[in-house]
Order: structure tokens, then C-alpha cells, then sequence
């Protein structure tokens, strides 16, 4: 089970690399990000894409091929991209490396300590699943109505206990869907989880902590 871990983790690393030299790559490129910020479709389609792969992946994991996992894997990792290249404009740089380090040093320890934590996997799913559901709602109705700071600050907070919870919830489950889909595609599709867990631990660290520009 150790390659299990180590190919997984080696999928986040090589997702997480793709991501950010796309990201930098559009944030210094004045065409590609004109062309996303002057069409709503051109941030739209990219948002679509990528609800599309996130519903359609697990629910079609045991028919898709291993190299069919890699594709849509890498095609997320790509269209997160934007994502990145939007937020290198809202903060300065160096806010957003140090970020990147901080959130891959609490993703480490989390990692480490799932290793020693013995939780009932069936229940945390649903827990977590429940309450990333209400977040989206509440942020929702944050942007739409209430429009408040100390909500968005207070949604981000409880964002990061969720994906930290997410962390070891995606580890606890790798070893069970190797054994029923196969280590290969079971190691990219926890890659692509963990690769989740990371982005939306990052976003919400840097919307809390991250030096916005002026």
C-alpha cells in the first residue's frame, strides 16, 4: 500500500504543478486574461467544465480507463488555472507564496495525522457532506443578500475546518476504492479529492490571511 500513497501523492503534487504554471502563465499573459475578464463566458465555461468533471468523475470512476482518470484529472487541474491567475491579481505575490507553504504545511500535518486518528468514515462523509453544503448556501446568500464581511470571514473560518476534515476523510477511504476500482485510477481519483481539499484550503487561507492589493 505504500506505492498507493506514494502515486497519489505524487498525482497531487503533479496536479498542484500543472495548476500553478497555468495560473502564472495566464496572470502575465495581458491576451489570456483580457479574454477572461472581458467575456463572462470565458470565466463562465470554465466553471461549467469543471462542475461537470467534479459530478461526472466519481459517479463514472469504475467505467472510465486509467488514462481517461489522468485526462479529466489534468483538465481540472489546468482549468483551475484562471482560478489562481485571478487571485495573482488580487493579491500581491509574495502574500500568495507564503500562503501556498502555509497551506501545504497544514495539509502535511493533516496527512501525517490521519495516519493515527480511527474515525467511522461513513458518518464523517455525510457530516462533511452536510456541512459543505451549508456553506455554499450560506455563501450564497451572503453574496446575493446579505453582502456582510464578518459572514464571509466566518464562512471562510469554518471552510477551512471542513476541507481539514476532508483531508482525512480522502485518506481513510484510498486503501477501500483500491481495492474495488484498482490502485491506479483509485490513486488519481484521491489525488483529485486531496488536489480539491489543497485549492480550497489555500483560497480560503488566502481570502483570510492574504495582503490584497491595492
Amino acid at each position: 500500500m505504500s506505492k498507493l500513497y506514494s502515486d497519489t501523492f505524487r498525482w497531487l503534487a503533479i496536479g498542484l504543478l500543472v495548476t500553478f504554471v497555468a495560473g502564472f502563465g495566464i496572470a502575465y499573459s495581458p491576451s489570456l486574461m483580457g479574454a477572461i475578464i472581458g467575456s463572462s463566458l470565458g470565466y463562465l465555461l470554465p466553471i461549467i467544465v469543471q462542475f461537470a468533471i467534479c459530478i461526472g468523475f466519481g459517479a463514472m470512476l469504475k467505467k472510465l480507463s486509467y488514462q481517461k482518470c489522468i485526462v479529466l484529472y489534468i483538465v481540472y487541474c489546468l482549468l483551475t488555472g484562471i482560478d489562481i491567475a485571478i487571485l495573482l491579481h488580487i493579491f500581491y505575490l509574495d502574500s500568495v507564496i507564503i500562503i501556498f507553504f502555509a497551506t501545504a504545511f497544514v495539509f502535511g500535518m493533516m496527512a501525517f495525522l490521519e495516519k493515527y486518528l480511527d474515525v467511522d468514515v461513513s458518518r464523517m462523509g455525510t457530516i462533511l457532506f452536510i456541512s459543505l453544503l451549508g456553506i455554499i448556501l450560506m455563501s450564497i446568500v451572503n453574496l446575493l443578500v446579505l453582502q456582510s464581511d464578518s459572514l464571509s470571514l466566518l464562512v471562510s473560518c469554518i471552510a477551512i475546518v471542513i476541507f481539514l476534515g476532508y483531508i482525512i476523510f480522502d485518506l481513510k477511504v484510498l486503501e477501500p476504492l483500491a481495492r474495488e476500482v484498482g490502485e491506479d485510477k483509485a490513486a488519481v481519483y484521491c489525488a483529485f479529492q486531496l488536489y480539491l481539499d489543497f485549492i480550497n484550503l489555500f483560497i480560503r487561507l488566502l481570502q483570510i490571511f492574504g495582503k490584497r492589493r491595492d
